[in-house]
């Protein structure tokens, strides 16, 4: 709703920026309408069956009026969108992915393959059927030491 009201006041500054005495703050406005946007982080509008697009260049007020003041264009808000989707998707994957400076490991011990093939066979597929000459089998059977804790 929010995104919808900006741009009909940023229609309505275009309208009347042809006035001398009219102060243009629609540069204001568009740098609102895109911090709108970033924090809203999902652009959520509801056009029903319409072909519309969220950034759909904003027109005119009326014929009588056709330079509308500055606007925000298509293309810039598909820009700012991405920048943002992108943005979200590196600040995900930074809390997932945080690395150590120090190099963590673990001791385990190998685990006969007579004693770690009845175990894996639920994990057996078309792909992988089951342990080969080349691998070996390891780990702690009570848990808690893999490739990712210690």
């Amino acid at each position: 709703m929010l995104i919808i009201v900006l741009l009909v006041l940023s229609c309505f500054i275009g309208a009347y920026s042809q006035d001398p005495s009219f102060q243009d703050t629609s540069e204001i406005l568009e740098k609102f309408l895109l911090e709108a946007i970033k924090n809203n982080k999902t652009i959520d509008i509801d056009f029903g069956d319409s072909d519309e697009k969220p950034c759909i260049p904003l027109e005119a007020v009326s014929e009588s009026t056709p330079v509308a003041g500055r606007r925000i264009s298509e293309q810039k808000c598909y820009e700012y969108i991405e920048q943002m989707k992108n943005r979200e998707k590196e600040e995900k994957w930074a809390e997932r992915c945080h690395q150590s400076e120090v190099l963590r490991t673990a001791t385990i011990p190998v685990i006969e393959t007579k004693q770690c093939e009845p175990l894996l066979v639920q994990h057996r597929n078309r792909n992988w059927k089951g342990l080969t000459y080349h691998q070996i089998c390891a780990g702690n059977l009570t848990g808690g030491v893999d490739t990712c804790q210690v």
